[in-house]
């Protein structure tokens, strides 16, 4: 059987240009199931398996960079062989620290997300940190598009390696960063998400141009070098700029840094040798500060108000934060078909097949 031919008629992959694109579109219920396949082959458990699945597909199906290119690459989600259980080794009624125990960073995460969540239901709000996770939460807007569909504000944070120059330098000294900020009942009831790094690009997003063997943009990284690059291979061994290229980026790089990193306990330098990353999310229930429905109608008021604004020449719509991301993902479920990288099917294919494993 090919790379790139799949064990029945209906699922399998056809070309989304029939020249030469190094695409193919696959059925969307194919896709999670490889993804599944494959996550289970590096010895999670079931229950494991699906949860990480859940968070990659979200973030899959609105071409967020922290999708299938994880269980591809493989090292995003290899389960530690010194794996222990996640255990709570802070707590009070409005905050927790979990050590990983070397768990994924995914599961970590969802323990977190969890606690938060209960402790903010029944107090108002909450902070939880994790630690001690050898590999990083992928799409952090999956969280906090969880928190906010129940309701509650979502804060969340998290550090990864130094793979990020501070501005200025051609060292890497941050990891990406990212910050993610939930938002209940927004316009038509849908929860508001902004999913950002602090840097210019993801680090998944490199890993993923490498492996489908396409460039990056312009002016996001520097080689070992400290040169501008387009080469996603050559980006892995040098850095990426911050967010913005500028002070600011840094900063808010930075800020994240030590929230998700210092506070929590987790490494600070030498991360990826640690194998000790850090989380961090706060939740709070908008009732703390006033009714509901008043916090619910003036928040509709402000986005109704950016999405009216007066546009520049050209622009025929002012999006929102997930509102491009929230309607792609729609778009793909209701009709079961996704575009995928070939080179990144075939990886994929070969991590899910029968007998596989990463020994």
């Amino acid at each position: 059987m090919s790379a790139l031919t799949l064990p029945y008629g209906a699922g399998a992959p056809t070309d989304h240009d029939q020249s030469n694109s190094k695409n193919v579109t696959v059925p969307l219920d194919h896709l999670k199931d490889l993804t599944l396949k494959a996550i289970k082959n590096f010895g999670y458990s079931g229950e494991e398996a699906q949860a990480m699945c859940d968070v990659l597909m979200y973030a899959q199906v609105r071409d967020n960079s922290q999708g299938i290119n994880k269980v591809a690459v493989g090292a995003f989600i290899q389960m530690e062989p010194d794996r222990t259980e996640m255990k709570v080794v802070r707590e009070t009624k409005l905050s927790a620290l979990i050590d990983g125990g070397k768990s994924a960073g995914i599961l970590a995460y969802s323990k977190a997300m969890n606690m938060a969540v209960e402790k903010a239901a029944a107090h108002g709000m909450s902070l939880v940190g994790t630690n001690n996770s050898p590999t990083g939460t992928a799409a952090l807007g999956y969280y906090a598009k969880h928190v906010a569909d129940t309701g509650f504000i979502a804060l969340c944070m998290s550090t990864n390696p130094e793979w990020v120059a501070p501005h200025g330098s051609v060292e890497a000294i941050f990891g990406t960063n990212p910050i993610a900020i939930g938002i209940p009942k927004g316009l038509k009831g849908r929860s508001l998400v902004l999913d950002m790094a602090t840097a210019a690009y993801s680090y998944g997003a490199l890993h993923k141009h490498n492996v489908a063997g396409t460039q990056i943009p312009a002016n996001v990284a520097i080689d070992s070098q400290g040169k501008p690059t387009l080469d996603a291979s050559e980006a892995l061994k040098g850095a990426i700029h911050v967010f913005g290229a500028s002070h600011k980026g840094s900063h808010l790089a930075l800020m994240v840094e030590i929230l998700a990193g210092s506070l929590v306990g987790a490494a600070v330098e030498g991360k990826h040798a640690a194998k000790n990353w850090g989380n961090m999310m706060a939740v709070i229930d908008p009732e703390l500060l006033g009714p509901p429905e008043d916090f619910e109608a003036r928040l509709h008021t402000v986005l109704s108000r950016v999405k009216g604004a007066k546009k520049a020449d050209g622009v025929q719509e002012i999006l929102l934060p997930s509102e491009r991301s929230d309607k792609l993902a729609a778009r793909r479920e209701a009709s079961n078909q996704i575009e995928v990288e070939r080179n990144l099917l075939a990886a994929l294919e070969k991590r899910a097949a029968d007998g596989w494993s990463p020994q």
